[in-house]
């Protein structure tokens, strides 16, 4: 069996576990009114909600090791340079960020603008 096979059978007990027991509590919980459904619902919720947790870390797993990848090429390809260029490179870089750093604030600037305008009733959008 490959791995995706195996995910979602995975998947597929982990989700049925979770109804199980959130049914289970219910049916507890209609034999008798002051039966605490709570621990049942909440390792319920926590079976239904697992496969989606794993597979978001699975996938913030993935994107780190290719940003990792990408930024030791970047790193690599930036020790290549000849020592001129390499300055005009974090040159470039250092206009960049302080460009978008600027625009930023200015963009801050009109949005403070604006909200303090709506709450004093001076009008807005």
């Amino acid at each position: 069996m490959d791995k995706l096979w195996i995910s979602g059978f995975a998947v597929a007990a982990s989700v049925a576990t979770g109804i199980f027991l959130i049914a289970e509590g219910n049916h507890r919980a209609a034999q008798d009114y002051y039966y605490n459904i709570l621990p049942w619902g909440f390792w319920g919720a926590f079976f239904l909600a697992l496969p989606l947790l794993a597979g978001a870390a699975w996938l913030l797993a993935a994107i780190l090791r290719a940003a990792a990848t990408e930024h030791q090429r970047y790193r690599a390809w930036k020790a290549s340079l000849t020592p001129e260029k390499r300055a005009a490179v974090e040159l470039a870089e250092t206009a960049a960020a302080a460009t978008a750093a600027i625009a930023m604030w200015e963009h801050h600037k009109r949005v403070d603008a604006w909200l303090t305008s709506s709450v004093m009733g001076a009008g807005g959008h």
